[in-house]
């Protein structure tokens, strides 16, 4: 990594400003693609009412431990099916 760093001090300006720009972008929309897909999780499911009781009085919540869990859950499928996708077209 310290050789990547002294390598790219040695290119021109405008050549790290470009890799600044590109690096900045894709971690921001990597952040906003997370933010999104917990958004869309969140909302889609009718049944999210945390204060929900159930006929025999109990509480029907769920945990957020468990939410997050199955958030992580939905995003790691959907990247793995949208690489099995891209590894398909890139065989010949």
């Amino acid at each position: 990594m310290m050789d990547y760093i002294a390598k790219l001090q040695e290119k021109p300006v405008h050549i790290r400003k470009r890799i600044l720009f590109l690096s900045t972008f894709s971690i921001t929309a990597i952040i906003a693609v997370i933010w999104f897909s917990f958004s869309f999780l969140v909302n889609s499911n009718p049944d999210n009412n945390n204060d929900a009781i159930s006929m025999d009085g109990t509480s029907t919540e769920v945990s957020s431990l468990s939410s997050l869990g199955n958030i992580f859950l939905t995003v790691k499928n959907a990247v793995v099916a949208e690489k099995q996708v891209l590894q398909s077209s890139l065989k010949f």
